[in-house]
């Protein structure tokens, strides 16, 4: 799958999804840091990318729902570590949500 890793999520893991044989990408990588929502959302429909975020506003499914996109995972955790982060996306591999 094909996947974009928002800016204030670690490279840790768009390690993982390599690993994992994903295609990640990060908005930093594309000269996209400090875009707004719609910009990214845009993108990551044009390329057929699903979002990795810590962006609570891509969970409104008004302004983004689910069918025009490939897939958008808002993390929520109590902590945002790196340690947490990269241990909730290699939860989301292991049972099959990417």
């Amino acid at each position: 799958m094909r996947c974009k890793i928002d800016e204030y999520l670690p490279l840790e893991i768009k390690y993982l999804l390599a690993q994992h044989r994903h295609e990640p990408v990060t908005v930093a990588e594309q000269g996209m840091a400090r875009s707004i929502d719609p910009d990214v959302a845009q993108v990551c429909r044009k390329e057929g990318r699903a979002l990795l975020t810590l962006d609570l506003d891509f969970s409104d499914i008004q302004a983004y729902p689910s069918e025009d996109y490939h897939g958008i995972v808002v993390f929520r955790p109590t902590i945002q570590s790196i340690t947490t982060l990269v241990r909730l996306t290699t939860r989301l591999l292991t049972e099959n949500h990417l």
